[in-house]
This record gives C-alpha cells, structure tokens and sequence, in this order.
C-alpha cells in the first residue's frame, strides 16, 4: 500500500489546491495552501509578497513559459518547504500571482490521484 504524501480537495472552480504545506520562515514557518499545477514542471512558485518572511538564498533567473505561450524571467531561490514534519529543499520561483504554485518535479515518482467525484485530491509515495 502507498503512503499519504499530500492531500487536498477541488475546489468549486476546478483548482487542486493542497493541504498540510508550510513555508520556512526567517522567524516561524508559515502555511501555504498551493496550487498542485499540473501543467507547471518546476518544483514551487511562491508569491513574491512572502519573499521577506521566507528563508531563501538567491540561485539566478530562469525562463518559464505561460500558459499563453509568453516567456517571462523569474528570479529562482532555494527554500525550503514542510509536509508532514518532513523539511524538503526546493527551487522556488517568485511570482507577481497570488498563487502559490506546487509543480510536477516535486511530484516525481510519486502517484497523483485526481478523484473528481468526491473532489479530492491524494499524492502518494
């Protein structure tokens, strides 16, 4: 049997938004509900309005792609991120959205389950 990774729930606009997420804070750890973007294959986009409350070293820039095609710069950092007590390292791109995004590189051999009858969402490992 899988272990529980995430959970989450499908919101009434279709959004996989996740559960039990925080971010590691310079003075305490924050909770973040993201977004699980499928369509997003980076690790995690912060909005840029935490960017002083977090715990984040500057790594460069990289391109992403938008939805409807335009390529935008994004300053990337190192952050950390907690699920279920466990501290996990992650490339966070900080964006003007106010969204939190979590990406598919973080969901890497891990299964996915989108249960739209119940709306829910499960990720297991």
């Amino acid at each position: 049997m899988m272990a529980l990774f995430l959970n989450g729930y499908i919101d009434k606009c279709l959004i996989p938004r996740i559960n039990g997420i925080s971010i590691a804070g310079l003075n305490s750890n924050f909770p973040i509900r993201p977004i699980l973007d499928t369509g997003f294959n980076g690790e995690f986009c912060l909005p840029r309005k935490h960017l002083d409350k977090c715990k984040l070293v500057l790594l460069g820039t990289d391109e992403f792609e938008l939805a409807d095609g335009n390529i935008i710069e994004e300053d990337v950092y190192l952050g950390e991120i907690i699920i279920n007590e466990n501290h996990y390292p992650v490339e966070m791109a900080l964006t003007g959205s106010k969204d939190a995004l979590l990406g598919m590189k973080l969901l890497l051999g891990k299964i996915a389950i989108f249960d739209l009858q119940r709306n829910k969402v499960r990720v297991e490992s």
